[in-house]
Order: structure tokens, then C-alpha cells, then sequence
């Protein structure tokens, strides 16, 4: 009987505790109201089993990466891209987040963020020459920076650290252009080479 008890206490108050990491902030909610007034920070704490459920959100500096992102230029090619963009979440935008934003009690980086960061990059390509893209790539980035990190500060209080373009690649038909335009250029450098050897050769002649 002892041991049952013993048993029992232990069971309720394994079920009573709960542990905020320390990259993390959290919520509680009983029967899907909120009960806590500001996001927990790490540490131990109490809950009522199996009627509080406890909402966590990682807040630590986290770099998201989106993948093959297809941006179409002002002169009608395409390129695709892949972003890098490092950010955190401040306390303040904890509850906004969880309880304010997509699903109740969490909060999907990926599926909110993504399409904000494809759009501005969109934005920023389409005023954007192809030929042009590789010098100005760092003012490129730039934009899209400013873009994204003032939507998402606007939307959801999250605070971007940094964005980088990690890779650009270009459509084949723009790469057989480029390829097509280095040779003409290199064509007409070896013809005016020719031309240059040869009235040198007849004026070594002459002379």
C-alpha cells in the first residue's frame, strides 16, 4: 500500500513539473485559456496534470535556409536562389507568436516566413537586369534584407540578424547567351589580332 502511494505521488508530481531549456520561452494553458501573464523563461516549473498544457517556442538564434526560390528579372529570365536568414525571437513577440498567429499554442517558422522572404526577394529581382545580378548581388541581398526584416518585425515581432544569398543560378537559355556573347567578343579580340599581325608583318617588310 505504501509503495502504491509512494508510487502515485511520485506519478503526480513527475506529471506536475515541467522544464523550460534554456533556448526556449513558454505558455500555459488551462482548458485553451491562457494562464500565464509573461512568457516563462528557463527554469523548473509547476503545472496542474493533465489539465495544463504547456506551449513552448525556441527563441534562441536560429538561421532559417529556403531553397531554390525561382525570381523572374526585368528582362524576362529566370534565376533561382537560395536564401540564408538568421534571426531570433525577443520576448515580446513570445505570446504574439503562440497565441496571436496561425495555430493557437504554436507557432511554424517555415510555413510564415518562407513565403514573406519569397515575396520581397520577388519584389527586388523583378526591378533587377540578369546580366547585372552578379556585381550587384551584396546590394541585392541588401534589399531583400530591409524588405524582410521590416514585414517580419511588423508581423510577428521577430528580429532578423542577418540575410544572405547563398547561391544564384542562372536559366540556361541566359547562360548560352552569356557563353554566346563571350565568344563573339573573344572572336572579334583574336580577328583584330590578326589584322594587327599582319600589317605589322607587312610593314616589317617594307622596312
Amino acid at each position: 500500500g505504501v509503495v502504491l502511494v509512494l508510487f502515485l505521488v511520485l506519478l503526480g508530481l513527475w506529471l506536475s513539473l515541467f522544464v523550460i531549456e534554456p533556448t526556449e520561452m513558454a505558455g500555459v494553458r488551462r482548458f485553451g485559456m491562457v494562464t500565464t501573464t509573461q512568457p516563462l523563461g528557463p527554469g523548473i516549473y509547476l503545472k496542474l496534470p493533465l489539465v495544463d498544457q504547456v506551449d513552448r517556442l525556441q527563441v534562441s538564434l536560429d538561421i532559417l535556409r529556403v531553397a531554390d526560390l525561382t525570381m523572374y528579372t526585368v528582362d524576362n529570365q529566370w534565376v533561382k536562389i537560395s536564401i540564408g536568414m538568421t534571426y531570433r525571437i525577443p520576448t515580446a513577440a513570445v505570446f504574439r507568436l503562440l497565441y496571436q498567429v496561425g495555430r493557437f499554442g504554436s507557432f511554424g517558422i517555415r510555413e510564415n516566413v518562407e513565403p514573406i522572404i519569397a515575396d520581397r526577394a520577388m519584389r527586388v529581382f523583378a526591378r533587377r537586369n540578369t546580366i547585372k545580378i552578379s556585381e550587384e548581388r551584396e546590394v541585392i541581398a541588401n534589399e531583400i534584407r530591409q524588405a524582410v526584416t521590416a514585414r517580419l518585425a511588423e508581423l510577428f515581432g521577430l528580429e532578423v540578424v542577418d540575410l544572405q544569398i547563398a547561391k544564384i543560378e542562372y536559366s540556361p537559355t541566359f547562360v548560352a547567351s552569356v557563353e554566346t556573347a563571350v565568344k563573339a567578343k573573344n572572336d572579334a579580340v583574336a580577328a583584330e589580332n590578326t589584322v594587327n599581325r599582319i600589317q605589322f608583318e607587312a610593314e616589317q617588310l617594307r622596312v
